[in-house]
């Protein structure tokens, strides 16, 4: 807890990214929405040594490994000391770990590093973590553990970083003489205890006793109240202290916990509680939930040099050839990075020139821009393109990204991890989409945890699947992705049939021709007591080759507060509803046997 202090001291947002990540974690248990299935963590051990005894074995750091799993899925031998007054409370926490088999750069790896140092011992000041003071750099963190292996000086057994710190420094920092349960293990702390409650901090719990006296809270209700540390050794005897009184039902302290400061052989258990914490992050939005979907324990990828040189999808191989091949064409609608096994970008070589569509994406970010991503799909829902998070970047930043895009249909989604968009409630963020004719695409900044916007390059004309009344390539669809002046034709409609809008019927926000054949008399109609069609004001609407009809007993079939213009269209009504309400100042354009009729 130390050295949370130290952080919150020296970096003044670590206490509001503190609170957000417990209201987060609160929200989460309240909902119950954990029902993953167990969840594997990619580890990465850096053993940072000076002699040749802080230069642990393998096997000692495999003993570790597998102390943490025993421990986290309560398959400890020991698990059979917890007293009866805590078994009903003990839990597994489905939480496993592996040593790294892939590295960053997609390379095989045994998930340990090794690096000598001139350094004879480290602090908790975390110099142990950075190449350039002697230590060691961090794997990202979003993808694994990291967990450095070291002296460390003035008896400190380890320490951790808790969830919301620095990137660079997130993970876990032991000393050589307490981890695993061979080789230098040192009692009473030889059972890997030390990293099992470390681990713990790096998963957001807390000390049992809360780090104050009976009135701070460990914000978990399973683990009885007590007034401070317990170093309890063997013989382990229960119960031990009960350092503060709770009225009826009071238990002693659970000296037992991993999260107190008993000896190894005396701790056994972490509580249901204690696993919903843990579990918390890694829920959507979670600041833990990428490890999910780390490939650290997966496959490396095979070497390969198809390219002719080196880059960050190649293993160690490099089969000669210019430094900078020429750029793509980009004919697949990506401008750099996203090419396979080409890499066109960065300072050595010139960004390949869009051929296709140049999006901008401007994001004016709020007070954590580490919370924002965002991502592009496209119509068979494959990310195109994405960006973030934005740790690096300034608060209250603006950031301009342009991407190219082949002709086509797209989803625009923006995602904050907190799930409190990016305004209003810490900053005023906002963010904008938009061609390169300067037209926006997508734009907002109040959503929760995530928004998506469809919008069509360069133009949208969608066949348009007449059974489904939202979705891709429906109508719905192609209203949204359309852009004010273009035209959305029904290339596949079947002559007679009728298009169900849904309950709420559309809503026109933007100046558009629906058209289809005429001599196929093409119904649409709404299902539910809304009108049909609501047109906005402002925006013009032409309707051809329609026959437009409301199921409602109460509301028109179109409510037209624009420009309304029917063209080979009818509007009918329903049990003597009008047939069109138009607002002050809107007009109705009628022409080529159009109608309004009962």
């Amino acid at each position: 807890m130390e050295h949370l202090e130290k952080e919150i001291q020296e970096d003044p947002k670590r206490m509001g990214r503190l609170l957000k990540i417990e209201e987060f974690t609160q929200r989460a248990i309240r909902s119950g929405s954990n029902t993953r299935s167990v969840i594997t963590i990619p580890v990465v051990v850096h053993v940072v040594y000076n002699t040749a005894t802080e230069n642990i074995s393998d096997a000692q750091i495999q003993s570790q490994i597998d102390i943490l799993n025993e421990d986290f899925r309560r398959l400890n031998a020991d698990a059979s000391n917890t007293p009866i007054e805590f078994q009903g409370v003990a839990a597994d926490a489905e939480i496993e770990f592996c040593l790294a088999t892939v590295a960053p750069n997609g390379a095989p790896t045994n998930g340990i590093t090794r690096t000598q140092t001139t350094i004879t011992s480290f602090g908790t000041n975390d110099q142990v973590k950075y190449t350039s003071s002697g230590g060691k750099d961090a794997w990202p963190s979003d993808e694994y553990l990291n967990v450095w292996v070291c002296d460390i000086t003035g008896g400190i057994l380890g320490y951790a970083q808790f969830p919301g710190g620095d990137a660079a420094t997130d993970g876990v920092v032991n000393d050589y003489a307490y981890f695993g349960n061979i080789g230098t293990a040192t009692p009473p702390f030889d059972l890997g205890r030390t990293m099992t409650h470390e681990v713990g901090h790096w998963l957001n719990l807390r000390h049992i006793w809360g780090d104050g006296g009976c009135g701070v809270d460990d914000f978990v209700s399973d683990t009885p109240t007590a007034g401070g540390p317990n170093y309890t050794g063997t013989p382990c005897t229960f119960p031990g202290p009960n350092s503060c009184n709770d009225g009826t039902g009071d238990l002693p302290d659970m000296f037992q916990n991993y999260m107190d400061y008993s000896d190894d052989a005396c701790m056994n258990l972490f509580t249901s509680g204690q696993k919903a914490r843990m579990n918390a992050l890694f829920d959507l939005g979670g600041f833990r939930e990428s490890l999910l979907t780390s490939n650290g324990c997966g496959t490396p990828l095979p070497p390969s040099c198809d390219d002719g040189y080196q880059n960050g999808e190649e293993t160690g191989v490099d089969c000669g050839g210019p430094d900078c091949p020429a750029c793509p064409t980009c004919d697949d609608g990506v401008m750099n990075g996203e090419e396979t096994g080409i890499d066109c970008g960065g300072p050595d070589c010139p960004a390949c020139p869009c051929l296709d569509n140049e999006v901008s994406i401007t994001l004016n970010f709020d007070n954590y821009p580490e919370e924002t991503s965002w991502q592009i799909l496209n119509d068979i829902n494959q990310v195109v393109a994405s960006g973030g998070t934005y740790g690096n970047q300034p608060d209250g930043s603006t950031l301009v990204i342009d991407v190219c895009l082949t002709d086509g249909c797209y989803d625009f989604g923006i995602l904050d991890s907190y799930g409190d968009g990016i305004c209003c409630g810490y900053g005023n963020g906002s963010y904008s989409v938009t061609d390169d004719a300067g037209n926006i695409l997508a734009s907002g900044g109040s959503f929760g945890f995530s928004e998506t916007t469809a919008f069509c390059l360069p133009g949208c004309q969608i066949d348009v699947d007449v059974n489904a009344a939202s979705g891709y390539g429906s109508i719905m669809d192609a209203i949204g992705c359309a852009t004010s002046g273009e035209i959305i034709t029904l290339t596949s409609a079947i002559a007679g049939m009728t298009i169900d809008l849904g309950s709420m019927g559309i809503i026109i926000d933007k100046s558009l021709t629906i058209e289809a054949n005429p001599a196929d008399n093409i119904i649409l109609t709404s299902s539910g007591s809304a009108p049909t069609i609501i047109l906005n004001s402002g925006f013009t609407l032409t309707l051809r080759g329609f026959e437009i009809q409301s199921t409602s007993v109460d509301q028109p079939t179109i409510s037209n507060n624009g420009i309304l213009i029917l063209d080979n269209s009818t509007i009918k009504n329903n049990m003597g509803n009008p047939q069109l309400i138009n607002s002050t100042g809107s007009q109705v354009q009628v022409m080529n046997s159009s109608s309004l009729r009962k």
